[in-house]
């Protein structure tokens, strides 16, 4: 646990001093490369989530499913569990300091493809969250193509996994994509 701790604390710490107009490149460029995979290209539902400290910012992405009719969903937590709601413009801070749409329409489907934020990953599509495993939770028997969208420096060779951590099936990286 305090491996997982110490790793997430410096991959937020890099993310962090990051600029904003590095962020914006580097987003730009990782949602033109997952708007080229055939898993975007085939989905009609997508799951996304509203870009937080700086993550990999999805615009560029959500608005090209907008454009093609592809439902979007973002993730809203609700209690103590996260579910995928429409997505709007129309948002407000929800819990933790994230973005959230004001309607909170339930979708209680499965999405095609499930873009899912990372602090970290490995070369084997383990995944680092911020440690609350409301992703792990919602992913959890759910038939979705996983993908996490990451900067270079968050690829690391092995994250100490544990059984209810959810692997990836891809992750998108301006360096490449890795596939599981």
């Amino acid at each position: 646990m305090d491996d997982k701790k110490k790793i997430r604390n410096k991959m937020l710490s890099v993310r962090e001093n990051m600029k904003k107009r590095t962020v914006n490149s580097v987003s730009n460029n990782v949602c033109r490369m997952i708007m080229e995979l055939d898993e975007y290209k085939n989905a009609e539902t997508v799951f996304v989530y509203m870009a937080f400290r700086n993550e990999i910012a999805l615009d560029t992405l959500i608005n090209d499913c907008l454009e093609k009719n592809k439902k979007v969903y973002v993730p809203v937590i609700v209690g103590d569990k996260m579910f995928a709601a429409d997505y709007s413009k129309d948002t407000c801070q929800g819990p933790f300091g994230t973005t959230e749409p004001v309607e909170k329409n339930i979708f209680e489907g499965t999405c095609d493809l499930s873009i899912i934020p990372s602090t970290a990953c490995d070369l084997l599509g383990g995944r680092l969250g911020f440690g609350a495993g409301y992703y792990d939770k919602y992913l959890e028997g759910r038939n979705t193509c996983k993908l996490a969208p990451i900067y270079d420096f968050q690829l690391i060779d092995e994250l100490p996994l544990e059984p209810h951590d959810i692997l990836m099936d891809i992750v998108v990286r301006p360096g490449g994509i890795l596939r599981f």
